[in-house]
């Protein structure tokens, strides 16, 4: 059986303890307890709203959004892609600039829910999660920044606000910019197999000063 849940997928972030070499490590965490954590049993198939397409440029040809069938019937010819709506899902970048909803399917998910307490000036470091993570800020003020921004904008949530993070690879930074202590909770969706670290440690993109 397949469980399905619709998502906005935007950015986010979490803390655990564990620092890896070349990592930007973490500061002014107060307390990261994890609350609970459960194998949820089925597969999840999360679907993101579609984002502006801007076309796609593939193998030197750009395709626009109205050429999508054109597109996927070019992959069906080259006998390389026999099921071309599994395709789309483990492809959900090439799906977003085409302006098709990015599906991604979490296999075998599990759930866990983290408590996370981050003094004034704290930050979690740059990391990514191996699935989806929600968050819902509870208190205080938390940034967030956005590997991918070149221009290093932080968008910042306030207590009552919640977000979700993409994960599969999206690295990002949170930090309490604030004055009070922020404190989040966190929902993560992590794929099989059960039981891995639910944050992986990443190097500075560069785009931040910081």
């Amino acid at each position: 059986m397949r469980a399905f849940l619709a998502i906005l997928i935007v950015t986010g972030a979490a803390i655990t303890a564990t620092q890896l070499a070349g990592a930007t490590p973490s500061s002014g965490i107060l307390s990261a307890p994890m609350l609970a954590r459960a194998t949820f049993g089925a597969d999840l198939m999360l679907q993101a709203k579609p984002s502006e397409s801007t076309g796609l440029k593939w193998r030197g040809r750009t395709w626009e959004p109205s050429q999508v069938p054109e597109f996927l019937a070019m992959l069906r010819d080259q006998g390389k892609v026999t099921d071309l709506g599994a395709w789309l899902v483990n492809h959900p970048a090439v799906a977003s600039k085409l302006g098709l909803p990015a599906v991604r399917k979490v296999a075998g998910a599990e759930f866990a829910v983290q408590q996370v307490t981050i003094a004034p000036g704290g930050t979690t470091g740059w990391h990514t999660h191996p699935g989806p993570a929600l968050v819902l800020v509870k208190s205080g003020e938390f940034t967030l920044y956005d590997g991918d921004d070149k221009d290093c904008h932080g968008t910042t949530y306030k207590a009552g606000q919640s977000f979700v993070d993409a994960g599969f690879g999206h690295v990002h930074v949170g930090r309490n910019e604030g004055a009070s202590n922020v404190e989040f909770y966190v929902v993560y969706l992590a794929p099989a197999p059960a039981g891995q670290p639910l944050r992986i440690d990443a190097p500075s993109p560069g785009n931040c000063s910081f």
